[in-house]
């Protein structure tokens, strides 16, 4: 049933009635759902920037600064990350911020607890294995 026109993309298709405002709607489903999860997206990410600075106590203007050192890069391995955001690194012992990392490179980190010294034999090992 069509009402009237999408303000977004001029389609006469697939406009209900906003019975609340007795009208037609604004927005067909297809642009009503993008605008939607662009919404939900943006709430996602403001979400986690606000728990990183809590987190980290650390300020917007730090995390901004630190982002742009990044470029949207790890700093680790200097990939785009995947579906999730960069991670602030931090020393466990202190929780002094060190980089923006990528999740992958985050865990990768965690399972050698922080220790120079073993990730630098796993760098050796992998450079020059054992059994060939």
């Amino acid at each position: 049933m069509s009402y009237g026109q999408c303000s977004k993309c001029g389609t006469r298709e697939n406009i209900g009635w906003d019975a609340a405002r007795d009208r037609p709607k604004r927005l067909c489903r297809p642009c009503a759902n993008r605008v939607q999860k662009a919404s939900r997206d943006k709430d996602r990410r403001d979400h986690i920037r606000r728990q990183i600075i809590r987190t980290h106590q650390i300020t917007e203007e730090q995390l901004a600064e630190w982002e742009q050192q990044a470029a949207g890069l790890c700093m680790l391995c200097g990939e785009v990350p995947g579906l999730k955001p960069l991670c602030v690194d931090h020393r466990h012992s202190d929780g002094q911020p060190r980089g923006l990392i990528c999740n992958r490179c985050n865990i990768g980190l965690g399972f050698f607890n922080d220790d120079p010294d073993l990730f630098e034999r796993a760098a050796a090992y992998l450079r020059d294995p054992p059994i060939r």
